[in-house]
Protein backbone atom coordinates (compact mmCIF):
# COMPACT_ATOMS: atom_id res chain seq x y z
CA UNK A 1 0.00 0.00 0.00
CA UNK A 2 2.90 2.35 0.70
CA UNK A 3 4.30 1.71 -2.77
CA UNK A 4 0.85 2.52 -4.18
CA UNK A 5 0.94 5.97 -2.58
CA UNK A 6 -0.95 5.29 0.64
CA UNK A 7 0.00 6.76 4.00
CA UNK A 8 0.56 3.77 6.26
CA UNK A 9 0.12 3.44 10.00
CA UNK A 10 0.14 0.76 12.68
CA UNK A 11 -1.12 1.02 16.26
CA UNK A 12 -1.15 -1.53 19.10
CA UNK A 13 0.05 -5.10 19.43
CA UNK A 14 2.84 -6.29 17.14
CA UNK A 15 4.47 -9.73 16.93
CA UNK A 16 7.04 -9.16 14.18
CA UNK A 17 10.08 -8.06 16.17
CA UNK A 18 11.51 -9.68 19.28
CA UNK A 19 12.39 -6.38 20.94
CA UNK A 20 8.85 -5.07 21.03
CA UNK A 21 7.65 -7.51 23.69
CA UNK A 22 10.82 -6.84 25.71
CA UNK A 23 10.18 -3.10 25.85
CA UNK A 24 12.74 -2.09 23.21
CA UNK A 25 12.13 0.18 20.25
CA UNK A 26 11.52 -1.37 16.85
CA UNK A 27 13.87 0.83 14.82
CA UNK A 28 12.68 2.67 11.71
CA UNK A 29 13.43 0.65 8.62
CA UNK A 30 12.70 -2.86 7.36
CA UNK A 31 11.49 -4.21 10.72
CA UNK A 32 8.48 -1.89 10.48
CA UNK A 33 7.41 -3.55 7.25
CA UNK A 34 6.41 -0.39 5.40
CA UNK A 35 4.52 1.42 8.17
CA UNK A 36 5.46 5.08 8.64
CA UNK A 37 3.16 6.14 11.48
CA UNK A 38 4.41 3.77 14.20
CA UNK A 39 2.62 3.50 17.53
CA UNK A 40 3.40 -0.09 18.51
CA UNK A 41 2.72 -0.67 22.22
CA UNK A 42 5.40 -2.65 24.01
CA UNK A 43 3.14 -3.25 27.04
CA UNK A 44 0.31 -4.59 24.85
CA UNK A 45 -0.75 -7.15 27.47
CA UNK A 46 -1.68 -4.36 29.87
CA UNK A 47 -5.27 -3.19 29.88
CA UNK A 48 -4.27 0.35 30.86
CA UNK A 49 -1.62 3.00 30.18
CA UNK A 50 -0.57 2.33 26.61
CA UNK A 51 3.20 2.73 26.25
CA UNK A 52 5.14 3.17 23.02
CA UNK A 53 8.44 4.65 21.84
CA UNK A 54 8.74 7.61 19.52
CA UNK A 55 11.41 7.43 16.81
CA UNK A 56 14.01 8.90 19.16
CA UNK A 57 13.44 6.10 21.68
CA UNK A 58 11.53 8.19 24.21
CA UNK A 59 8.73 6.28 25.93
CA UNK A 60 5.28 7.86 25.57
CA UNK A 61 2.53 6.91 28.04
CA UNK A 62 -1.17 7.37 27.30
CA UNK A 63 -3.13 6.94 30.53
CA UNK A 64 -6.47 5.15 30.72
CA UNK A 65 -8.05 2.08 29.13
CA UNK A 66 -5.61 0.88 26.47
CA UNK A 67 -8.07 0.34 23.58
CA UNK A 68 -9.33 3.90 24.05
CA UNK A 69 -5.83 5.36 23.94
CA UNK A 70 -4.98 3.25 20.90
CA UNK A 71 -8.12 4.39 19.12
CA UNK A 72 -7.14 7.98 19.88
CA UNK A 73 -3.79 7.35 18.16
CA UNK A 74 -5.53 5.74 15.19
CA UNK A 75 -7.90 8.66 14.77
CA UNK A 76 -4.95 11.06 15.02
CA UNK A 77 -3.42 9.32 12.00
CA UNK A 78 -6.71 9.33 10.09
CA UNK A 79 -7.27 13.05 10.69
CA UNK A 80 -3.79 13.85 9.35
CA UNK A 81 -4.35 11.77 6.20
CA UNK A 82 -8.09 12.10 5.57
CA UNK A 83 -7.63 13.92 2.24
CA UNK A 84 -5.34 11.31 0.70
CA UNK A 85 -5.29 7.50 0.49
CA UNK A 86 -4.38 5.90 3.80
CA UNK A 87 -4.10 2.44 5.32
CA UNK A 88 -3.99 1.98 9.08
CA UNK A 89 -4.07 -1.13 11.28
CA UNK A 90 -5.23 -1.06 14.89
CA UNK A 91 -4.42 -4.22 16.83
CA UNK A 92 -6.04 -4.45 20.27
CA UNK A 93 -5.10 -7.05 22.85
CA UNK A 94 -8.51 -7.56 24.54
CA UNK A 95 -10.72 -9.48 24.47
CA UNK A 96 -7.99 -11.94 25.42
CA UNK A 97 -7.16 -14.00 28.46
CA UNK A 98 -6.95 -13.10 31.27
CA UNK A 99 -10.46 -11.66 30.97
CA UNK A 100 -10.04 -9.04 33.62
CA UNK A 101 -9.81 -5.26 34.03
CA UNK A 102 -12.50 -4.15 31.61
CA UNK A 103 -13.91 -0.74 32.59
CA UNK A 104 -16.37 -1.29 35.43
CA UNK A 105 -19.33 0.26 33.62
CA UNK A 106 -19.12 -2.56 31.05
CA UNK A 107 -18.56 -5.27 33.67
CA UNK A 108 -21.73 -4.10 35.43
CA UNK A 109 -23.75 -4.84 32.29
CA UNK A 110 -23.33 -8.62 32.73
CA UNK A 111 -24.26 -11.04 35.49
CA UNK A 112 -22.43 -14.39 35.85
CA UNK A 113 -25.70 -16.12 36.81
CA UNK A 114 -27.45 -14.96 33.65
CA UNK A 115 -24.71 -15.96 31.21
CA UNK A 116 -26.01 -18.60 28.80
CA UNK A 117 -23.24 -21.10 28.21
CA UNK A 118 -22.93 -23.03 24.96
CA UNK A 119 -24.46 -26.55 24.98
CA UNK A 120 -21.02 -28.14 24.58
CA UNK A 121 -19.79 -26.74 27.91
CA UNK A 122 -19.76 -29.76 30.27
CA UNK A 123 -21.24 -29.53 33.75
CA UNK A 124 -17.82 -29.58 35.40
CA UNK A 125 -16.94 -26.40 33.48
CA UNK A 126 -20.10 -24.59 34.59
CA UNK A 127 -18.42 -22.89 37.52
CA UNK A 128 -18.40 -19.39 38.92
CA UNK A 129 -14.92 -18.83 37.50
CA UNK A 130 -15.90 -19.89 33.98
CA UNK A 131 -18.95 -17.65 34.10
CA UNK A 132 -16.82 -14.78 35.37
CA UNK A 133 -14.49 -15.36 32.41
CA UNK A 134 -17.48 -14.92 30.12
CA UNK A 135 -18.41 -11.69 31.89
CA UNK A 136 -14.89 -10.39 31.34
CA UNK A 137 -14.92 -11.43 27.71
CA UNK A 138 -18.27 -9.80 26.97
CA UNK A 139 -17.27 -6.67 28.91
CA UNK A 140 -14.18 -6.12 26.77
CA UNK A 141 -16.13 -6.86 23.59
CA UNK A 142 -18.71 -4.24 24.55
CA UNK A 143 -15.95 -1.74 25.34
CA UNK A 144 -14.45 -2.33 21.89
CA UNK A 145 -17.88 -1.89 20.32
CA UNK A 146 -17.90 1.60 21.79
CA UNK A 147 -14.45 2.31 20.36
CA UNK A 148 -15.59 1.16 16.92
CA UNK A 149 -18.52 3.55 17.25
CA UNK A 150 -16.07 6.39 17.93
CA UNK A 151 -14.18 5.46 14.76
CA UNK A 152 -17.32 5.47 12.62
CA UNK A 153 -18.34 8.83 14.05
CA UNK A 154 -14.92 10.27 13.21
CA UNK A 155 -15.06 8.99 9.62
CA UNK A 156 -18.49 10.57 9.20
CA UNK A 157 -17.29 13.88 10.66
CA UNK A 158 -14.38 13.90 8.21
CA UNK A 159 -16.73 13.16 5.31
CA UNK A 160 -14.93 9.97 4.27
CA UNK A 161 -17.16 7.23 5.70
CA UNK A 162 -18.69 6.33 2.33
CA UNK A 163 -15.40 5.57 0.61
CA UNK A 164 -13.34 4.16 3.47
CA UNK A 165 -13.04 0.38 3.77
CA UNK A 166 -13.40 -0.61 7.43
CA UNK A 167 -12.64 -4.19 8.52
CA UNK A 168 -13.02 -5.83 11.90
CA UNK A 169 -11.51 -9.26 12.51
CA UNK A 170 -9.43 -11.30 14.96
CA UNK A 171 -6.55 -13.76 14.89
CA UNK A 172 -8.25 -16.53 16.88
CA UNK A 173 -11.18 -17.44 19.07
CA UNK A 174 -11.24 -19.02 22.53
CA UNK A 175 -12.77 -22.24 23.78
CA UNK A 176 -14.10 -20.52 26.95
CA UNK A 177 -15.13 -23.79 28.55
CA UNK A 178 -16.49 -25.65 25.52
CA UNK A 179 -15.51 -29.32 25.93
CA UNK A 180 -13.92 -28.19 29.22
CA UNK A 181 -11.12 -26.43 27.33
CA UNK A 182 -9.71 -22.95 27.26
CA UNK A 183 -7.52 -20.81 24.99
CA UNK A 184 -6.80 -21.09 21.26
CA UNK A 185 -5.03 -23.47 18.84
CA UNK A 186 -7.89 -25.97 18.95
CA UNK A 187 -9.72 -27.33 15.86
CA UNK A 188 -13.21 -26.74 17.27
CA UNK A 189 -15.41 -23.94 16.04
CA UNK A 190 -15.01 -21.79 19.16
CA UNK A 191 -11.28 -21.51 18.48
CA UNK A 192 -11.02 -21.34 14.67
CA UNK A 193 -14.08 -19.21 13.87
CA UNK A 194 -13.33 -15.49 13.98
CA UNK A 195 -15.37 -12.46 12.94
CA UNK A 196 -14.82 -10.73 9.64
CA UNK A 197 -16.99 -7.66 9.31
CA UNK A 198 -16.37 -5.26 6.44
CA UNK A 199 -18.03 -1.97 5.52
CA UNK A 200 -17.55 0.03 2.32
CA UNK A 201 -20.76 1.76 1.19
CA UNK A 202 -19.17 2.87 -2.10
CA UNK A 203 -18.24 -0.66 -3.13
CA UNK A 204 -19.84 -3.43 -1.05
CA UNK A 205 -23.60 -4.08 -0.78
CA UNK A 206 -24.74 -3.58 2.81
CA UNK A 207 -26.69 -5.84 5.13
CA UNK A 208 -25.43 -9.22 3.91
CA UNK A 209 -24.15 -12.20 5.87
CA UNK A 210 -22.08 -14.51 3.66
CA UNK A 211 -21.26 -18.14 4.32
CA UNK A 212 -18.27 -18.03 1.95
CA UNK A 213 -15.23 -19.81 3.36
CA UNK A 214 -12.72 -17.09 4.18
CA UNK A 215 -9.34 -17.58 5.88
CA UNK A 216 -6.80 -15.30 7.51
CA UNK A 217 -4.48 -15.64 4.50
CA UNK A 218 -7.30 -14.37 2.25
CA UNK A 219 -7.64 -11.01 4.02
CA UNK A 220 -4.66 -9.21 2.47
CA UNK A 221 -5.25 -10.36 -1.14
CA UNK A 222 -8.93 -9.44 -0.80
CA UNK A 223 -8.21 -5.97 0.58
CA UNK A 224 -5.68 -5.38 -2.20
CA UNK A 225 -8.30 -6.47 -4.71
CA UNK A 226 -10.87 -4.06 -3.27
CA UNK A 227 -8.30 -1.25 -3.45
CA UNK A 228 -7.50 -2.04 -7.08
CA UNK A 229 -3.96 -3.16 -6.30
CA UNK A 230 -2.16 -6.21 -7.68
CA UNK A 231 -1.69 -9.22 -5.42
CA UNK A 232 1.93 -10.40 -5.12
CA UNK A 233 2.39 -13.92 -6.48
CA UNK A 234 4.06 -15.04 -3.22
CA UNK A 235 0.82 -14.60 -1.26
CA UNK A 236 -0.91 -17.89 -0.51
CA UNK A 237 -4.42 -16.52 0.05
CA UNK A 238 -7.23 -15.90 -2.44
CA UNK A 239 -8.60 -12.56 -3.62
CA UNK A 240 -12.31 -12.82 -2.78
CA UNK A 241 -13.08 -9.17 -3.45
CA UNK A 242 -15.54 -10.12 -6.20
CA UNK A 243 -17.58 -12.12 -3.68
CA UNK A 244 -17.69 -9.14 -1.32
CA UNK A 245 -18.74 -6.83 -4.14
CA UNK A 246 -21.79 -9.03 -4.71
CA UNK A 247 -20.69 -10.49 -8.03
CA UNK A 248 -21.56 -14.04 -9.04
CA UNK A 249 -18.27 -15.55 -7.93
CA UNK A 250 -17.52 -18.82 -6.21
CA UNK A 251 -15.55 -19.02 -3.02
CA UNK A 252 -13.10 -21.81 -2.16
CA UNK A 253 -14.27 -25.40 -1.71
CA UNK A 254 -12.45 -25.72 1.60
CA UNK A 255 -10.40 -23.77 4.11
CA UNK A 256 -7.17 -25.17 5.51
CA UNK A 257 -7.06 -25.19 9.33
CA UNK A 258 -3.99 -26.08 11.32
CA UNK A 259 -1.86 -25.66 14.42
CA UNK A 260 1.80 -26.44 14.79
CA UNK A 261 2.42 -27.31 18.41
CA UNK A 262 5.26 -25.97 20.53
CA UNK A 263 7.10 -22.70 20.43
CA UNK A 264 8.18 -21.29 17.06
CA UNK A 265 11.43 -22.88 16.02
CA UNK A 266 11.05 -25.73 18.48
CA UNK A 267 12.10 -29.27 17.73
CA UNK A 268 9.59 -31.52 16.02
CA UNK A 269 9.31 -33.70 19.12
CA UNK A 270 8.20 -30.67 21.10
CA UNK A 271 5.66 -29.76 18.43
CA UNK A 272 4.22 -33.26 18.51
CA UNK A 273 3.96 -33.21 22.29
CA UNK A 274 1.95 -30.01 22.09
CA UNK A 275 -0.64 -31.68 19.88
CA UNK A 276 -0.28 -30.21 16.42
CA UNK A 277 -2.97 -30.94 13.84
CA UNK A 278 -4.06 -30.24 10.24
CA UNK A 279 -7.54 -30.23 8.75
CA UNK A 280 -10.14 -28.67 6.51
CA UNK A 281 -13.42 -26.84 6.96
CA UNK A 282 -15.92 -27.07 4.11
CA UNK A 283 -19.37 -25.52 3.88
CA UNK A 284 -20.66 -28.51 5.85
CA UNK A 285 -17.87 -30.54 7.44
CA UNK A 286 -14.87 -30.17 9.72
CA UNK A 287 -12.22 -32.88 9.36
CA UNK A 288 -8.98 -32.95 11.36
CA UNK A 289 -5.88 -35.15 11.54
CA UNK A 290 -3.61 -35.11 14.60
CA UNK A 291 0.18 -35.23 14.63
CA UNK A 292 1.58 -38.57 15.79
CA UNK A 293 5.32 -38.78 15.27
CA UNK A 294 5.84 -38.21 11.55
CA UNK A 295 2.30 -39.20 10.72
CA UNK A 296 -1.06 -37.46 10.73
CA UNK A 297 -3.80 -39.70 12.09
CA UNK A 298 -7.54 -39.10 11.54
CA UNK A 299 -8.96 -37.48 14.66
CA UNK A 300 -12.22 -35.54 14.22
CA UNK A 301 -15.11 -35.44 11.76
CA UNK A 302 -18.15 -33.23 12.32
CA UNK A 303 -21.26 -32.56 10.27
CA UNK A 304 -21.69 -28.89 11.16
CA UNK A 305 -25.14 -28.64 9.60
CA UNK A 306 -26.64 -31.41 11.73
CA UNK A 307 -24.37 -30.86 14.71
CA UNK A 308 -23.53 -27.13 14.99
CA UNK A 309 -21.94 -27.51 18.44
CA UNK A 310 -19.74 -30.41 17.27
CA UNK A 311 -20.81 -32.82 19.99
CA UNK A 312 -20.73 -36.00 17.88
CA UNK A 313 -17.47 -37.19 16.31
CA UNK A 314 -18.44 -39.10 13.14
CA UNK A 315 -14.98 -40.45 12.39
CA UNK A 316 -16.00 -44.10 12.79
CA UNK A 317 -19.54 -43.72 11.46
CA UNK A 318 -19.82 -45.85 8.31
CA UNK A 319 -22.53 -43.61 6.91
CA UNK A 320 -19.86 -40.90 6.47
CA UNK A 321 -17.12 -43.13 5.02
CA UNK A 322 -17.16 -41.45 1.60
CA UNK A 323 -17.14 -37.95 3.09
CA UNK A 324 -14.18 -38.93 5.26
CA UNK A 325 -12.31 -40.22 2.19
CA UNK A 326 -13.01 -37.05 0.22
CA UNK A 327 -12.03 -34.79 3.12
CA UNK A 328 -8.84 -36.75 3.72
CA UNK A 329 -7.90 -36.14 0.08
CA UNK A 330 -8.55 -32.41 0.56
CA UNK A 331 -6.17 -32.33 3.53
CA UNK A 332 -3.55 -34.02 1.38
CA UNK A 333 -3.98 -31.41 -1.34
CA UNK A 334 -3.55 -28.58 1.16
CA UNK A 335 -0.45 -30.22 2.66
CA UNK A 336 1.10 -30.40 -0.81
CA UNK A 337 0.30 -26.74 -1.44
CA UNK A 338 1.87 -25.85 1.91
CA UNK A 339 4.99 -27.89 1.11
CA UNK A 340 4.55 -30.32 3.98
CA UNK A 341 4.45 -33.44 1.77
Amino acid sequence: MKKAGYATGYVGKWHRHSGQGAGKIVPPGPYRHGFDYWRVCHNYRSRYDTRYFDDSGKEIVIPGYAPTGQMDLTMEFIEKNARSPFCVFLSWHPPHAPYTEAPQRFVDMYSPERIKLRPNVPKEADTRQWRQNHVGYFSHVTALDQEMGRLMTKLAQLGIAENTIVCYSSDHGDMLGSFGLTAKRKPWKESINVPFVIRWPAGIPAGRRLDTLFSTVDITPTLLGLAGQSVPARMQGADLSAVLRGKDARGPESAFIMAIGGAPGGKKAARNAAGGWRGVRTDRFTYVKKEAGRDLNPWLLYDNQKDPYQMRNLLDDGAYAQQRKDLDAMVGQWLKRAGEI
